[in-house]
């Protein structure tokens, strides 16, 4: 663990011996500035295993098939928003890696969650997939690398704005929201992403 802690400092600071490494006690609660700043900047591309990614890309054209591929890993609290997302876009298939269960089986939404899936072969199918929309966690960050669309919700400590754009492909809501009025919002920002020819 000590020798990973210096790859976690900002590359300008790798080379400065008067700079610090990140504290593995700190890996857990990022300010909401740091996830802020994580969000907005050019990230370079992860690169997965192959098997992952082509296991990833065979699940979701095996599922999905013509129709669009979109993630879903929201918390607890916001499973309602899923349920309203998935019941408003039949046309969509959504494949679910939220800890949180449904409350209604529908019939355009798969439950990925009791696969078995590692961080790698989780990381490949949001990657692999048209659109994310769950938390900022792990998970979220792979897909704002990977240049996905992206509905994030969550994370970070302290004191949190409303609502961050990140660009017209990504959109971040830091503290809580009320589920019903979100859903409409992030409809909207699926009716703008799933169009033909744009991802």
């Amino acid at each position: 663990m000590a020798d990973d802690l210096s790859l976690l400092q900002a590359n300008q600071g790798r080379n400065d011996p008067t700079v610090l490494a990140t504290s593995y006690e700190d890996l857990g609660s990022l300010s909401c500035k740091q996830l802020q700043e994580f969000f907005q900047v050019d990230h370079v591309g992860i690169v997965l295993p192959v098997a992952a990614t082509r296991d990833a890309q065979t699940l979701l054209k095996r599922q999905a098939r013509w129709a669009y591929a979109v993630c879903l890993n929201v918390p607890a609290e916001l499973r309602a928003l899923a349920d309203a997302v998935v019941a408003a876009r039949p046309d969509v298939w959504f494949f679910d890696l939220s800890p949180a269960l449904p409350t209604t089986k529908a019939a355009n939404s798969q439950l990925l969650s009791s696969y078995g899936l590692n961080m790698h072969e989780r990381m490949a199918v949001v990657q692999s997939a048209d659109a994310y929309v769950g938390s900022f966690d792990e998970l979220g960050c792979a897909v704002l690398v990977s240049k996905r669309p992206a509905v994030l919700f969550g994370g970070g400590t302290g004191e949190q704005p409303e609502r961050v754009n990140g660009s017209e492909r990504a959109m971040w809501f830091p503290g809580s929201v009320e589920p019903t009025t979100v859903a409409k919002t992030v409809l909207q920002f699926l009716s703008r992403q799933l169009v033909p020819g744009k991802n």
